[in-house]
Parts: C-alpha cells; structure tokens; sequence
C-alpha cells in the first residue's frame, strides 16, 4: 500500500479537491482505494462521500493522532490523507507514514509563505515532498511567477490543477470532473502521472 499525504497548513489551498479527484482518477485506472479526512471539524471529504454513488471510493475520519495504529486496517493499493488546515504533532506524525506528500497552494504569496515554510519543516522527514500548483489562472504574471518560484525551490509537480468551476460544479453533486469535465480531468490524471512516477 501508498500512502499519499495532501497537507498544508493553510486552508483553502485545494486539498481536499485534489485529494478526491485524484482519488477517483487512481480508481478509475483499476486501483483500490481508500481516504482518511483527518480535519475533525471540517469533515469535507466525508461531507462529500455522504452525496456520492455507492461506486466512488470509501472514506473514513479519523483524528490524525489515530492514523499511524489505523493504516494497518486498510487493504488498498493507494491511500489518500486529506491533512487538516493546520500543523502539529499529529500531522507530522501523518507525514512521516508517507511515501508521498503533496502540498498544494495556490498562486499568491499569502499561500506560498507558509507553504514553504511547512516544506522546509518536512525536510527532515526524509519523505518524498511536491508542491502542487492549484486554483491557477491560465496565462497571468502571478500562475507564471509562482511557477518559476515552485521550479526554483526544485520540487514540484509540473502538472497544474487550474481555476475551472467543474471542481466546484462536481463536488456539489457529489461526483468528481470524471463525470463533469474532460479539461479538468485530463488535468487530473497529469497529476497523478507524475505522482506514479514518485512513488
């Protein structure tokens, strides 16, 4: 089993959108796959899988202190963490059971802050790390700056996730951009390339 950890410590910065699409890419080349939503109060994931179809992947929460005694129960090929908005004890504790972490953040410097700052406190794990751009605007200076920052800091994916209604459009109906959008999805399955190959 794989573990892939999506964390950073700031809100709003697409985990959770990533964490289900890629999910749901993941099952939908034939791998079994489970998630763990270790945000106990936002609980968006399991929010989520209570309006999705039976078929989409199992998702359990579990409170990050939890997690190391819980991965042993699980019996899939990939498991996804969606780490919670913040950073202690409990999620480096997540970080270090990874084969992957993945941050996400968007294209502003209110996001890449704290997101470098968690990179760099992850250094010393010695676990495979990626930034991973999201929410990005095709064709601006700030999507094309935070690129080359990402690039000059020498662990991203070159895969983006892009600013499309589809993620929020499919999210409210319960359903991923598999069944929405092909852009998007194509978009999705260039992350999870590149994930494949890390791992």
């Amino acid at each position: 089993m794989k573990i892939i950890s999506f964390l950073n410590s700031k809100g709003g910065a697409g985990k959770t959108t990533a964490v289900i699409n890629v999910a749901r890419g993941l099952q939908l080349r034939g791998a079994s796959v489970g998630v763990i939503d270790t945000d106990l109060h936002q609980q968006s994931v399991a929010q989520w899988r209570q309006d999705a179809d039976d078929s989409f992947f199992p998702v359990d929460v579990v409170d990050a202190k939890r997690v190391p005694e819980l991965v042993k129960n699980f019996d899939v090929d990939y498991l996804l963490i969606d780490g919670a908005g913040y950073l202690d004890e409990e999620i480096v504790g997540v970080a270090k059971l990874s084969n992957l972490i993945v941050i996400p953040v968007k294209p502003s410097p209110f996001d890449y802050w704290p997101a470098a700052r968690l990179f760099e406190s992850l250094t010393p794990l010695n676990v495979v790390t990626a930034y991973l751009l999201t929410q990005a605007r095709k064709h601006t200076m700030m999507t094309n700056e935070m690129v080359q920052t990402l690039v000059d800091d020498g662990s991203s994916f070159d895969s983006i996730i892009y600013n499309r209604t589809a993620y929020q459009f499919s999210i409210m109906k319960g359903e991923t951009v598999y069944e929405h959008d092909k852009t998007a999805s194509v978009e999705v399955d260039a992350v999870i390339d590149e994930i494949l190959k890390v791992i």
